[in-house]
């Protein structure tokens, strides 16, 4: 007889990664995603060329939010195949401009760490580095992590 569930956690994941942790002070906007690799849940976006348009973040470009994560979106969407947990190009996405949001830490976090993303590992740090963008504008951790790949909360305030 086959086995049924051999695979137990220690502790079920504390959330996912692009849900919303807290909403009582929480703010949102929708945009377009203009690129064709589109946004990944949890990921930080910044204005697009055109009104209403969400573009991946970089460094000096016009902060609008993080991607807030939706079941909403087909698996695989044809203008992104590729994406698994994020918006795609042309699917208009929800963006949270003020609230808490559960992230993946890269590094060990302390509490008010300022945030930055990987964009290769889509993992948050709490320093530069390679393949990062930061700091993210008005963003701070408020738990905190003792290794990379734990479930913690970015609170954005503006």
């Amino acid at each position: 007889m086959s086995v049924y569930q051999s695979d137990y956690f220690d502790a079920e994941p504390k959330g996912i990664v692009g849900a919303l942790a807290d909403e009582t002070e929480h703010l949102a906007v929708s945009a377009t995603v203009w690129v064709f690799e589109g946004i990944r849940f949890g990921a930080p976006a910044a204005h697009g060329p055109v009104e209403d348009t969400a573009i991946p973040y970089v460094v000096g470009g016009r902060f609008l939010g993080l991607a807030i994560e939706t079941g909403a979106i087909p698996a695989q969407h044809i203008s992104t195949p590729a994406l698994i947990d994020g918006f795609p190009r042309d699917f208009t996405g929800s963006f949270m401009t003020k609230g808490v949001m559960f992230v993946e830490s890269g590094s060990p976090i302390a509490i008010k760490d300022p945030a930055y993303y990987n964009t290769v590992t889509r993992q948050y740090l709490s320093a530069a580095g390679a393949n990062t963008v930061g700091p993210i504008p008005f963003a701070q951790f408020r738990t905190a992590a003792t290794a990379a790949g734990q479930t913690v909360e970015l609170v954005l305030r503006q």
